[in-house]
């Protein structure tokens, strides 16, 4: 259904139960279906598609625009004066908007949100519950899923520019400039001592606070370990001090004039005077 001032032209279709209200416009080879709703200033164009699967809502209002070969679908929404083209896809029940931009071969789904100035692009994923906002710039084949993934500096000792860090791929966005942290250094020495300084300053930082797969994998075998080697036994000796009598006492205390000194049982804390 068309109606309101939309206009669709060119080879672009609406159809299905979908609608096209207000002042949206759909053109192109763009196609608007299933129970899908463009309105507001919305504009579709190329051959960018909505639309839902099964039960689903996707919405494209306010002044948000989708094309080349962009998609929308399921309950995703896109809004404000977001932009998603290329080849992005915003599905699931993610949501974009603000002034959000999702493009390239990115994919926003889940209950992701890109919202603000976030730019998500290249390859990138964000999905799961994360957000991506502020002036984040996630590219290459970055993957967020919380928003522990990445972190938003800004350049107080300059440009005032925001630059972001990704900890899926370890790579640093500045600028023009995209890649590793001594990359980042070693390009930064060279425009200026000053701007070296402070970017290997944030690089150690980064560098200081980074947990690998590896050490996480460590820390829960070491986890493990103590609970089946430390807290069960502890447990166990604990049951047969207190049911079979199998106290194991060490001296707490120095000899005192008679000669005696006080013991502790080190598993249920039971003390005696020898």
């Amino acid at each position: 259904m068309v109606c309101d001032n939309a206009e669709v032209y060119g080879n672009a279709m609406v159809y299905d139960n979908a609608k096209v209200y207000e002042d949206a416009r759909i053109y192109g080879n763009a196609k608007v279906y299933h129970n899908a709703a463009v309105y507001g200033n919305a504009r579709v164009y190329d051959n960018a598609k909505v639309y839902d699967y099964a039960k689903g809502n996707a919405r494209v209002y306010d002044n948000a625009k989708v094309y080349d070969y962009a998609k929308v679908c399921d309950n995703a929404k896109v809004y404000g004066n977001a932009w998603v083209f290329g080849n992005a896809r915003v599905y699931c029940n993610a949501m974009v908007y603000d002034n959000a931009v999702v493009c390239d071969n990115a994919e926003v789904y889940g209950n992701a949100v890109v919202d603000d100035n976030a730019q998500v692009y290249d390859n990138a994923n964000v999905y799961e519950d994360a957000e991506v906002f502020g002036n984040a710039e996630i590219r290459g084949d970055a993957v967020i899923t919380s928003k522990s993934d990445y972190i938003v500096f800004k350049n107080w000792w300059s440009s005032g520019r925001y630059f972001t860090w990704t900890r899926s791929n370890d790579m640093w966005k500045v600028g023009c400039f995209y890649g590793t942290g001594k990359e980042l250094i070693k390009k930064a020495y060279k425009d200026s001592e000053l701007s070296g300084r402070e970017y290997e300053r944030v690089v150690r930082y980064v560098e200081s606070i980074i947990i690998t797969k590896h050490e996480i994998f460590e820390k829960l075998k070491k986890d493990k370990e103590m609970k089946y080697n430390g807290i069960i036994p502890l447990i166990y000796k604990r049951i047969v001090c207190t049911l079979w009598k199998g106290h194991n006492y060490i001296p707490v205390s120095p000899e005192d004039l008679s000669g005696k000194r006080l013991f502790e049982c080190k598993y249920c804390k039971k003390q005696r005077v020898w």
